[in-house]
């Protein structure tokens, strides 16, 4: 199902008048949103035959001119990814107290070399049927990526000596000594570290078993990339306890580390592994709080954004990967199109094949299903402004912690924070 050319948005006495496929917004009262609804349900300028001074005015902006093409839907039927994520291991060497798959703290599972190289082999090739120069391949979680070293560095050589071009990622936390952190630095090509914000934020949410300070172990590696020239990301996870410090939290990460992008997630949660729900006034407080984060990370020449309000992109999906962009291969073997499905199934859109020495099997029946479902999330959000934006948002992020749709108010979050950020574009231009 398709969105609309035309969005209405209710702002004080007025209206923000958006054209998302044409990247068009301005700010009109009652009578100029009448006649942009007007032409929008005819596209003929006959209809606006009587409003002279609206219609030069559409004319200026360009609003008369039609909407490109929608983005299409992905085609669920082919399953060609040419990104690899490969699930290195469950074991942690931090206890963050939030942690989606509980890492650390299940029995020690490290996923076997021979059958990364099966998901290494397979995007390889598809990459070169599709004639792309090159593929890629991430190093990530359910636990701390690095801590299975010795397969990593196995298994990057065996993608750099593959016929094609390979990009190599890794997310990793940072815990991981200066002799690692110059193999990182040469063989990595994007680098993403967990880290939540100064020392008491840090160790507050991210400690060591025990409860001891990594505050200290990850700016050591933060010192060494910065110092180097590294580029590399940071990617906050925010609790509510936290919400009211973020601003001061993501101040810190600009005045002292070279990262580009800053990327900010609130996380509700009761326990480890697990879901919580939400207060409204917890999504109101993240709202007001990311907001005056996103400033000063401006100011600072940084780029601070969170996943669901993006109004920059304009897409049929949130996300390609669990639509066919990525593979994603665990500890256990099991094939899913997402890292955050780790240890899920379901209605979640969770396993679809496995891994073996002898390849990738993929059940085609049940990826399809699963990802028609991702897909058909957004069929409800018609009538939203951010429908060409979140595209249904997250569905791993939006599983159900209870009975209904979503464990929290994402929406709201998303919302709000979607049409502040294109009123302060509204403001620039």
């Amino acid at each position: 199902m398709s969105g609309k050319s035309l969005y209405l948005i209710p702002f004080q006495d007025k209206y923000l008048i958006y054209r998302p496929l044409r990247g068009l917004l301005f700010l009109g009262n009652r009578a100029m949103a009448d006649c942009a609804q007007q032409f929008c349900g005819t596209w003929k300028r006959e209809s606006l035959a009587d409003e002279p001074e609206a219609l030069d005015f559409f004319d200026s902006i360009g609003f008369t001119q039609p909407d490109p093409p929608e983005p299409p839907d992905p085609n669920l039927k082919e399953f060609q990814p040419t990104f690899a994520a490969l699930l290195m291991s469950n074991r942690c060497n931090l206890r963050c107290i939030y942690c989606y798959a509980n890492g650390g703290e299940t029995n020690n599972l490290d996923l076997d070399p021979a059958l990364a190289r099966r998901a290494i082999d397979l995007v390889c090739d598809n990459a070169r049927k599709q004639g792309m120069d090159h593929f890629s391949v991430t190093f990530h979680g359910g636990g701390e990526p690095t801590l299975h070293w010795d397969a990593m560095l196995e298994l990057a050589k065996y993608a750099r000596e593959k016929p094609l071009r390979s990009t190599l990622h890794i997310v990793t936390n940072g815990c991981w000594s200066e002799a690692h952190g110059k193999w990182l630095m040469e063989w990595i090509d994007g680098m993403t570290i967990s880290m939540d914000g100064a020392a008491e934020t840090q160790n507050l949410q991210r400690p060591l078993p025990g409860g001891k300070a990594s505050f200290e172990l990850v700016m050591r590696s933060v010192k060494q990339l910065t110092e180097a020239g590294y580029s590399f990301n940071i990617r906050m996870t925010v609790t509510p306890e936290r919400f009211e410090r973020l601003p001061e939290d993501v101040r810190f990460l600009c005045e002292n580390t070279g990262c580009r992008e800053i990327q900010a997630e609130p996380a509700f949660y009761e326990v480890r592994g697990a879901h919580g729900t939400a207060f409204r006034e917890q999504g109101e407080c993240f709202v007001k709080s990311f907001l005056d984060a996103w400033q000063i990370a401006a100011d600072h020449g940084k780029f601070l954004y969170y996943s669901g309000a993006r109004p920059e992109n304009v897409s049929a999906v949130f996300c390609k990967a669990p639509l066919g962009g990525s593979l994603t291969v665990n500890p256990l073997g099991q094939v899913t199109g997402c890292y955050e499905t780790t240890g899920r199934d379901g209605q979640c859109g969770g396993v679809f094949g496995h891994a073996d020495a002898g390849g990738i099997f993929i059940d085609e029946e049940k990826r399809i299903a699963q990802m028609t479902g991702i897909l058909h999330r957004k069929d409800k959000c018609r009538d939203c402004f951010c429908y060409y934006h979140c595209a249904g948002d997250c569905f791993t992020r939006g599983i159900p912690a209870e009975e209904g749709d979503w464990p929290y108010n994402r929406c709201e979050i998303n919302r709000a924070l979607t049409l502040e950020l294109l009123l302060r574009k509204l403001s620039v231009g």
